[in-house]
């Protein structure tokens, strides 16, 4: 298969990287899928969706997955998100998704919303897991980093990692250090335009080592990036 040189962020180019991969003979798994099993260090590919922005664009995310009989696991915003996960159809595309088989789970920023409205961290990731699990069966969670960087709730997480897990009796944690030692890192970010942080993924695919691939799908399209806003 022929990929483009350039970071070109189509759900083609989306598509084609799980072809590519699927042929090479992996074995595609959401994120408390891969934690399961162990984490085995080949053969894995981990799809991983943090919604930051736009969740009207997740469908087409999800269509791609459908077409190519693969899971994801899609991480939801709920305390001071831009949007509300309980909307009518962003609610009915993420219950649909979960009935297929892909994961939902808790994409969260606690430190940073305890901060500004004085409240306890773990009352506000205690919250937001028992508000989604009360419509979904949430099994893990991912934290939230916003581009201003003025908090950062990773260090606190894992901290209070045994804590929090006892509490809302979730399974694992996106960056739990035991999938981070048995995978490669795939991610796109801005530096200073968006591109692939450190590995393309079809790079990766060539060496069969386990893929932990993270997406936004607020930069991924069909014909244009300004298509669904």
């Amino acid at each position: 298969m022929q990929f483009k040189k350039n970071n070109h962020f189509s759900l083609r180019y989306y598509r084609d990287i799980i072809s590519e991969a699927k042929k090479t003979g992996y074995e595609f798994c959401t994120v408390s899928e891969f934690y399961q099993k162990g984490c085995p260090n080949k053969g894995h590919f981990i799809l991983r969706h943090d919604i930051d922005l736009v969740p009207n664009s997740v469908q087409q995310m999800i269509d791609v997955e459908n077409k190519e009989e693969v899971k994801a696991t899609y991480y939801v915003r709920v305390f001071g998100s831009p949007y509300n996960p309980f909307d009518y159809n962003i609610f009915n595309c993420l219950k649909v998704a979960e009935s297929q088989g892909h994961e939902i789970g808790l994409h969260t920023n606690p430190v940073e919303f305890a901060e500004i409205n004085g409240i306890d961290p773990i009352d506000v990731v205690t919250a937001e897991c028992n508000v989604l699990k009360s419509q979904f069966n949430i099994t893990s969670l991912s934290t939230h980093r916003d581009l201003n960087y003025m908090y950062n709730s990773l260090p606190w997480l894992e901290e209070n990692w045994k804590k929090i897990k006892s509490i809302t009796r979730l399974e694992c944690q996106a960056y739990e250090s035991i999938i981070f030692e048995n995978s490669v890192y795939v991610n796109e970010g801005l530096n200073p335009h968006i591109c692939w942080r450190n590995h393309r993924p079809e790079d990766v695919i060539k060496s069969g080592e386990s893929v932990y691939l993270l997406t936004h799908n607020h930069w991924w399209f069909d014909n244009h990036p300004f298509e669904i806003r």
